[in-house]
């Protein structure tokens, strides 16, 4: 699948916070899928990075700060 630096994270970020509000596996799978789309586009690791971490942001934006500790942790798993 062809997925252009935008739809990559667009799809990203939709798929962090599925993991954000279950953290599954299946959840999970798809940063996996992600990861294997974004190396078949060859997308360096510096973009993938700076996609992660936009998602982060995000996710950190709408959410309280008591919430932080556990939105980094999974965050970590996410990109793991």
């Amino acid at each position: 699948m062809t997925l252009s630096a935008a739809g990559l994270r667009y799809a990203y970020s939709q798929a962090f916070e599925t993991y954000l509000t279950s953290r599954s596996e299946e959840a999970l799978h798809a940063a996996y899928e992600l990861g294997r789309t974004a190396v078949s586009n060859e997308v360096n690791l510096m973009d993938l990075s700076s996609t992660h971490h936009d998602a982060l942001v995000s996710a950190l934006r709408k959410r309280s700060p008591h919430e932080i500790e556990r939105v980094t942790d999974a965050a970590a798993g996410f990109f793991l």
